[in-house]
């Protein structure tokens, strides 16, 4: 199972089979008068491609989302859901801070947020920037049609509500969940973004 990136799309916007390679798409930034205005920056939705060319350079896309962080207000909770719900292998724990899971290719940091919003003493080995945040924030894991519904068994037989379900209009479904900490956690197939 891996992490689904989420890439951002213009409002109203939404992929079509095979992206939109040719065109790339346009970010919207806001005006003073909060009007959607395109930047200059063009962005594909597609990984490793070259993605744009701000003023003066070229940008090149990442390949893949290497880390995903959760915010938690319950390390204890989370740790039991990430492993006996959705049956993720702990990597690294730190108790009190955070909680390292592997995923597919790619790593599921789940933080406790205030802890992680005091900046680091100088002597520190590791100098990581103070990050965190409040408040429900969002997860979506790669999951076939057939892996959705097993899903949704497993899900039911541990008393884990789905929040909602539907059809993207462009093919594909989700299933919602929330985790101990209300963080929204989706399933989804990849083809929702044209993958």
């Amino acid at each position: 199972m891996a992490i689904l990136p989420t890439p951002l799309w213009p409002a109203g916007h939404l992929p079509r089979k095979g992206g939109d390679r040719a065109a790339g798409l346009i970010s919207p930034i806001s005006n003073v008068e909060g009007q959607a205005q395109p930047s200059k920056l063009l962005i594909s939705p597609l990984a490793g491609e070259m993605a744009g060319r701000p003023e003066g350079g070229c940008l090149v896309t990442p390949s893949a989302i290497l880390e995903s962080a959760l915010y938690v207000t319950d390390l204890n909770a989370a740790e039991s859901f990430y492993t006996n719900i959705i049956g993720l292998n702990l990597l690294g724990k730190v108790e009190g801070r955070h909680l390292f899971f592997r995923c597919g290719a790619g790593v599921l940091l789940v933080f406790n947020a205030e802890v992680t919003k005091v900046p680091p003493t100088p002597e520190a080995r590791l100098q990581v920037p103070p990050h965190g945040t409040v408040g429900e924030g969002h997860l979506c894991f790669a999951a076939s049609a057939d892996e959705i519904v097993g899903w949704k068994a497993h899900l039911k037989t541990r008393n884990i509500d789905i929040e909602s379900e539907f059809e993207w209009p462009q093919g594909g479904r989700s299933i919602y969940i929330r985790d101990p900490s209300g963080n929204s956690i989706e399933f989804a197939e990849p083809r929702i973004w044209g993958l």
